[in-house]
C-alpha cells in the first residue's frame, strides 16, 4: 500500500523567492522546527538512533510535542502549505 504523506513548507529564503511574500510566509512553518527536531536527533543514543530517516514533526510528535502552533507564521494549523 502506497501512503501519501503531506509535510508542511518551511519559511526560507528560497519560499520567500517563490513570491507571494507574507502570503506564502503565513502558509509555512518557522526554522525552528528544525532546530528543535535537530537537538533532540543530537542529543539522542547514538547506538539507539543511527540510520533513521526522520522528518522533523515526526521527530517533535514521538517526543511528546503536541503544539505546533508555535511554529507557524499565521493563525493555526489549518492553512499550511503542503508539500508531498
Amino acid at each position: 500500500m502506497v501512503r501519501a504523506c503531506l509535510y508542511s513548507a518551511i519559511y526560507t529564503a528560497a519560499t520567500e523567492m517563490l513570491g507571494g511574500g507574507e502570503a506564502i510566509e503565513k502558509q509555512c512553518r518557522r526554522p525552528e522546527i528544525m532546530a528543535d527536531a535537530a537537538y533532540i536527533i543530537l542529543t539522542s543514543d547514538s547506538r539507539k538512533f543511527t540510520g533513521n530517516f526522520d522528518i522533523d514533526e515526526d521527530v517533535l510528535r514521538r517526543n511528546n510535542v503536541t503544539d505546533f502552533q508555535q511554529y507557524s507564521y499565521g493563525e493555526g494549523e489549518y492553512h499550511l502549505m503542503q508539500c508531498i
